[in-house]
């Protein structure tokens, strides 16, 4: 009887709260625009890229913005756009090869990481930025192929002394963490291959409860043994969400970014 009169409050509040709004890192335009003046920009992006900034270049009459057309629009000198899997636009199926093309909006080259390859970048490719920013949305699933997409371009950025930029966004499921963790006999491309020497110590489960700034981050803190074949440190630079707001978006169960899952 308590538990369904607790059920029955809180959907009654949760209906009625104010919706939260939560700043994802891409917002934060003041942190991570320094970084890149002067370079040459490759961005591993996808159709979650987006973020509501009212009046910048690109932006629509809502606001809302993808995070190519910002860059493209502010003058920065992006040199490629790397897609994971599903492609940049997310119309691809589950695991199909999308070969690499050119964004018709803005003329930037995509390179796909889903092509049939080796799904990390040629050397060539490596070659022609400076800098590489990362911005997508994950679900929170070890399954999920876009935290292994970014790892693996820290590994190749990692053996190019390329600097990595990292906005993140909150795990939607973030509050959750069940499931078991990978048997290393089962790994795949949707499930990371760690490096052996120190496996035991980043076992995902299941639903993992990280964000792909925190991904980023723990690799970065085992100096590049954690990286797949890399032995070189990674640079990263991670601009955050904001936390707080994030709290407040689940006591509303509503999540700014969460259009952007749908698009």
């Amino acid at each position: 009887m308590k538990r369904s009169v607790f059920i029955l409050v809180f959907t009654i509040f949760a209906a009625f709260a104010a919706p939260a709004q939560v700043n994802v890192g891409m917002t934060d335009t003041a942190s991570y625009y320094p970084l890149l003046r002067g370079r040459r920009v490759a961005v591993l992006a996808n159709q979650t890229s987006v973020a509501e900034l009212p009046g910048a270049p690109g932006a629509d009459a809502s606001g809302r913005v993808h995070l190519v057309d910002l860059l493209h629009g502010e003058g920065f000198a992006v040199a490629a756009i790397f897609s994971p899997e599903h492609g940049f636009r997310g119309t691809a199926d589950a695991g199909e090869q999308v070969a690499s093309s050119v964004d018709a909006r803005t003329g930037i080259p995509i390179r796909s990481l889903y092509d049939g390859n080796a799904k990390r970048p040629s050397d060539e490719a490596m070659r022609s930025f400076d800098v590489l920013v990362v911005d997508m949305q994950d679900v929170g699933l070890r399954f999920y192929t876009y935290y292994i997409s970014m790892l693996r371009m820290m590994d190749a950025c990692a053996d190019f002394g390329r600097l990595v930029v990292v906005l993140d966004r909150p795990n939607p499921n973030g509050h959750l963490v069940d499931g078991p963790v990978l048997d290393m006999k089962y790994k795949s491309g949707v499930g990371a291959h760690l490096h052996s020497a120190v496996r035991e110590r980043l076992q995902y489960q299941a639903k993992h409860g990280v964000n792909c700034g925190d991904h980023g981050a723990a690799y970065q803190g085992l100096n590049g043994q954690f990286v797949f074949a890399s032995r070189h440190k990674i640079t990263l630079r991670r601009i955050d969400f904001d936390r707080a707001q994030d709290r407040q978006a689940w006591v509303g169960l509503r999540l700014k970014t969460r259009r952007s899952l749908k698009s």
